[in-house]
């Protein structure tokens, strides 16, 4: 039997096969034999001789070829690992191409027997058997293509000493099976030895290359059955354990790639080694390792991972690993990616802040929640195909960019992406392997600011319509028992802060009249700043009343403000409110408060006072003016009076000054102008001022007494002269 050592790829046909023809017909030639092992798949079995072997040789490795054809019909087929967490290729299946009704005949089963103990004609994986050109030519023209199992247990029946085959694993249906696809090579993962070769078959093995070979793959010369079949059973034992792996779906696992680039003294690759614990003497972990891969083993625990202090990729992907228990990892400061995927992990709260983790990958576990310490670097959080039903918990994560949780009992929840978004704040740019739905962002902004608070205490999310009712009833709830006694609390709210405008905090209280108290209540403010998500809030310096003026720096980020109640010398638990992010001035100024002050009498000075708001402009020259308005009259401007001081007059009296302000930028922006009005002006008491006598003081002359009135209109004054005598005083 020829064998052309340069096919890459092979048909096999099926001669055609008569439905008339029901008797069983014997193979009683080397011929037959042949023409009978070439419609089993043929790739799975190497001729063993040299192509100058006899006729002899050329039966013995056909028979060969149909018992392993005819045992891989009936195993079961093994799903092979892909090393971006899916299944490996298409599903192949390699049926038994021996017609029904047709069996091998006595002397030709001894031969088949002798072939399958031969260890050295049986091979796995991506092997490609040779055919000659005239036994292709000699199959008929029907061809029939179906997909190849990566793997198929062969289902040998051994004894010590011989190896039998089952009369119902030689008697099978007809079935056609013809490829022309290469097929993948054994492994349980995707990471198998480099090829190999035997002079003594004078076959090629076509193995996909890796760094890492597989352990459960042996590729050394001699007898291959035994560490074949043991390597099968390894590998059954192997996926027995990881039910979950039939199952993996790379779009939702995330598993890493393997950074090939690195050298072996800073990269430590040892998938699917069947590896117990980290403290083993060769394992071989130094503080120098940058890249771990330690998925698809048989970990239960991280201990003794504190060694890898510099750390950066670590894969701990399907594994034994439960939880809690991940302390250890708070050694592996440099961590950027951590994958935890395909585990049987119920909590996360034991894993520690990682200062530079920017990708977590806990999908397929048991979480319920997500509850963990804070990551500050965080920016994607893969937990997709756990048992997440609640968002109580959830962790501070201040630059998430992307959260994942499909395939969870928490989608059920309506607007669980909203929710998302209120947790997370605006950092969150996906959600599910999507950009955010603009729908949910409308959405997550009809919910009061102290929304995310509530939802990570346990509050359940609800329609936006009904939030702010509903979350302060879950507040208040929570407050009850610490409140004053004898009052009620009656609102809780801020307003909405802008740039360099009065922000206002409103904690109401209202007196239960049931109970009889002589206390008075007093409450105490601190104001807090946050940061561009809802948490991390610190307090800001003399900020302590019931008014704050947002500052520049203080734009996009929240506003958090704490009322602690006194009662007599009892203090109180605090409560709190949440505003929205601080929005940006828009830059011209607006008039908050207004007043004249003064005493509205005759000949006094009053001023005008204005607080201005100057939301993000620049202060500059405002403009003032004075305007008088006598009883049931239009207000006349006063001319000249444009200043903020003004001096009452006797034309002022028994009217009321209009004192009017437009605020202006330097920028030159002008704000709404407001004005202010004081009560009428009352005269000032009657006095006179500056009195002296004109006229000469002689005999005969008229001298003229004159002073200076003030206080109202002069009425008849009365004048009097009296006449003093130098002599007698």
């Amino acid at each position: 039997m020829e064998e052309t050592s340069d096919l890459p790829e092979m048909q096999t046909r099926q001669p055609s096969l008569s439905p008339k023809r029901s008797s069983p017909i014997p193979i009683t030639s080397a011929e037959t034999a042949k023409r009978s092992a070439k419609i089993a798949k043929p790739s799975l079995v190497r001729s063993s001789g040299p192509p100058a072997l006899g006729r002899a040789s050329a039966l013995n490795s056909s028979s060969a070829r149909l018992n392993v054809s005819q045992n891989a019909a009936n195993s079961l087929a093994l799903v092979r690992r892909n090393s971006t967490g899916g299944i490996g290729g298409k599903r192949q299946v390699i049926s038994s191409s021996v017609p029904k009704g047709k069996i091998a005949s006595s002397n030709v089963e001894p031969r088949m027997r002798r072939s399958v103990t031969s260890g050295k004609q049986v091979s796995f994986g991506s092997t490609t058997t040779r055919q000659s050109n005239s036994s292709v030519s000699s199959s008929s023209d029907l061809k029939k293509q179906s997909p190849i199992s990566p793997v198929s247990r062969t289902n040998f029946r051994m004894s010590k000493g011989d190896t039998t085959v089952s009369k119902q694993d030689t008697v099978r249906k007809a079935t056609v099976v013809s490829t022309t696809k290469r097929m993948p090579s054994l492994s349980l993962d995707s990471h198998s030895g480099g090829g190999s070769s035997s002079s003594s078959t004078g076959s090629t093995l076509r193995k996909s290359g890796s760094k890492v070979s597989s352990p459960s793959v042996s590729s050394s010369g001699g007898s291959r059955f035994g560490s074949l079949s043991t390597s099968v059973d390894k590998g059954s034992s192997l996926l027995g354990r990881k039910k979950v792996a039939d199952s993996r779906d790379s779009r939702l696992i995330m598993l890493p790639q393997v950074e090939l680039k690195a050298g072996d003294d800073v990269r430590l690759d040892l998938r699917g080694h069947r590896v117990c614990s980290l403290n083993g003497s060769g394992l071989n972990l130094t503080p120098n390792l940058e890249f771990v891969y330690l998925r698809d083993n048989l970990l239960s625990s991280v201990e003794g991972i504190e060694v890898l202090k510099r750390v950066k990729v670590l894969d701990l992907s399907f594994n034994e690993l439960k939880g809690p228990g991940f302390e250890p990892l708070e050694n592996c400061k440099s961590l950027q990616q951590l994958y935890l995927a395909g585990n049987k992990i119920t909590s996360l709260e034991s894993l520690p802040q990682l200062p530079y983790l920017e990708f977590l990958s806990v999908a397929q576990n048991r979480l319920k929640s997500l509850s963990m310490a804070t990551q500050p670097r965080l920016k994607v959080l893969a937990a997709s195909k756990n048992k997440i039903s609640t968002l109580k918990g959830f962790p501070h994560l201040p630059l998430l960019e992307h959260l994942r949780v499909e395939e969870n009992p928490i989608l059920e929840m309506p607007h669980v992406e909203a929710a998302s978004i209120l947790l997370i704040g605006p950092t969150l740019k996906r959600f599910n392997d999507r950009d955010l739905s603009g729908k949910e962002i409308d959405i997550a902004k009809r919910y009061p600011a102290h929304t995310f608070q509530c939802i990570r205490d346990g509050w359940e999310f609800c329609r936006p319509e009904a939030a702010v009712d509903s979350t302060f009833r879950f507040l208040l709830d929570k407050w009850k028992d610490d409140l004053p006694p004898g009052y009620i609390l009656e609102e809780v709210s801020v307003d909405h802060p802008y740039e360099e405008d009065a922000c206002h905090c409103h904690f109401n209280f209202s007196k239960d009249r049931t109970l009889s108290t002589d206390l008075e209540l007093i409450l105490n403010y601190q104001w807090f700043i946050g940061e561009k998500t809802p948490t991390n809030f610190l307090p800001i310096a003399d900020a302590v009343g019931e008014t704050y003026w947002p500052k520049r720096e203080d734009i996009d980020k929240f506003l958090k403000v704490e009322c602690t109640p006194i009662l007599g010398e009892a203090l109180y638990l605090s409560i709190f409110a949440v505003s929205s992010p601080v929005s940006a001035g828009t830059g011209f100024p607006k008039v908050l408060n207004l007043s004249v002050n003064g005493e509205l009498v005759e000949g006094n000075v009053i001023k005008g006072s204005a607080e201005v708001a100057w939301c993000g402009g620049t202060p500059g020259k405002c403009v003032a003016s004075w305007l008088r308005r006598r009883w049931n009259s239009t207000p006349v401007v006063v001319i000249g009076a444009e200043d903020e001081e003004y001096l009452l007059t006797l034309d002022d009296i028994d009217s009321s000054l209009v004192f009017m302000y437009t605020p202006v930028t330097e920028e030159g922006a002008k704000g709404e102008p407001q004005y202010a009005m004081t009560d009428f002006v009352k005269a000032a008491p009657p006095a006179v001022s500056n009195v002296q006598i004109l006229g000469d003081i002689v005999e005969g002359n008229t001298i003229k007494g004159q002073g200076e009135y003030f206080g109202g209109k002069e009425g008849p004054s009365k004048f009097e002269w009296l006449r003093v005598n130098n002599d007698t005083g």
